[in-house]
């Protein structure tokens, strides 16, 4: 597809255990995750895995052991987004915070 600088953000995920293999998990947004994701799994995958190449070294594309995709819009609970903050984030820094007429 001749994409590039697709991830706008890429987290290092390995287990910290000795011996684990590692994991890096990214995400495609904006201009790049439109025009992606109306390509076919196969193209999606070997841009993401060709990019990740570029920043990590050939062995991100060539050694990889798996690969797995969402697609945050179509998942109902997601709203169209992925969320960073886990459940209780920020009930556990404060009892109430205010975002305009939200208050969580």
């Amino acid at each position: 597809m001749g994409l590039e600088a697709l991830h706008g953000l890429i987290v290092d995920c390995t287990n910290p255990r000795p011996g684990s293999p590692g994991m890096l998990v990214s995400f495609i947004v904006n201009d790049a995750a439109a025009r992606l994701g109306a390509a076919p799994e196969s193209e999606r995958k070997a841009a993401a895995l060709r990019d990740l190449a570029a920043v990590f070294g050939p062995e991100a594309e060539s050694d990889a052991l798996g690969y797995s995709e969402g697609h945050w819009p179509a998942d109902p609970w997601a709203g169209g987004s992925v969320f960073f903050l886990t459940p209780g984030t920020w009930t556990n820094v404060s009892d109430t915070w205010a975002m305009g007429s939200l208050h969580v």
